[in-house]
């Protein structure tokens, strides 16, 4: 029965000190009003940061949080970007790039018109031109509008088509690795924590409980039966003989 329990009993205690051992002090910062610090997950080799807030001298635990790696993460968001998802989302700026550019088309003559219009009219106003001012036509002056708002359109679609992959695709593969660190992470705990609550029951009921079965037999001050006893005590045959 020793024997037995030597093996359950050196798992359990094999258990708390990985356990113990399970994260690494790497090295902190501290920024203003903050103390980050950096951890090191042995069990999943996994990098965490523990960040503090000071306040009142007195540090107050906030988030923890793992670190991606940053060839991990442009790995993660080129794949993200080139998803069916990230596809949809471009072809959505580029249709907004498109009609734009049909706009500036639409309006171009018209517009470059107005700005002619314009500056000979500016230039009359200050007396560089002598020339008649032209009354300027009132579709024309519309036309320049439409013309420049379909210009903005286009740069900021245009930036906006440029910047997909920082804006998006970056911040969900983030999103996305972090989240998967933490349920490594969690599952990692899970398993510890089952094994062991499984240790320790079967210690329970294989060791902890006939040993406090048979302390109560000697202070009622009957002994203790053993297996066998017990087997002929149920046996009818031997009763009788």
């Amino acid at each position: 029965m020793k024997k037995t329990i030597l093996i359950p009993v050196f798992l359990l205690v094999l258990l708390i000190i990985t356990w113990l051992l399970r994260w690494d002090f790497r090295y902190s910062q501290e920024p203003a009003g903050q103390q980050i610090v950096y951890l090191n997950d042995r069990w999943l080799s996994q990098s965490w940061t523990d960040t503090y807030a000071a306040s009142d001298d007195n540090l107050i635990n906030g988030e923890r949080k793992p670190l991606v790696d940053e060839a991990e993460l442009q790995k993660r968001a080129r794949l993200i970007f080139s998803s069916p998802e990230g596809r949809k989302k471009e072809q959505v700026y580029q249709g907004t790039i498109q009609q734009a550019r049909s706009e500036m088309d639409k309006y171009a003559a018209q517009a470059f018109q107005y700005s002619a219009l314009a500056d000979e009219e500016e230039e009359a106003a200050t007396g560089v031109c002598t020339n008649p001012v032209v009354e300027i036509p009132a579709d024309l002056k519309q036309a320049y509008i439409a013309y420049g708002k379909a210009s903005a359109d286009l740069t900021s679609a245009q930036a906006e088509l440029d910047s997909l992959y920082q804006i998006w695709a970056i911040p969900v593969a983030q999103h996305q690795l972090e989240d998967e660190k933490v349920a490594d992470s969690t599952n990692m705990t899970r398993l510890w924590l089952i094994s062991v609550g499984i240790i320790c029951l079967w210690l329970i009921k294989q060791w902890w409980l006939p040993y406090y079965n048979s302390l109560e037999q000697k202070t009622d001050g009957s002994p203790a039966q053993t297996d066998e006893e017990s087997l002929a005590s149920s046996d009818p045959e031997n009763s009788q003989e």
